[in-house]
């Protein structure tokens, strides 16, 4: 599976929305991409907000 695929589907996760054929596709995503990528998504989350409020608060 390629990068962006895994992307898409832990994207898809994050919002609850994944149709069925998307899921046996995804069943060949290894668990380990999945978990790094999902780890680096909410990594990338959390400095947006707190770059976010500090420009708010400023």
């Amino acid at each position: 599976m390629t990068v962006l695929q895994t992307l898409r589907t832990v994207l898809a996760a994050f919002f609850g929305v994944r149709g069925r054929r998307s899921a046996e596709r995804d069943r060949q995503i290894s668990p380990r991409d999945i978990i790094l990528t999902a780890l680096l998504l909410v990594l990338c989350l959390i400095v947006l907000l707190v770059l976010a409020v500090r420009w708010i608060a400023g």
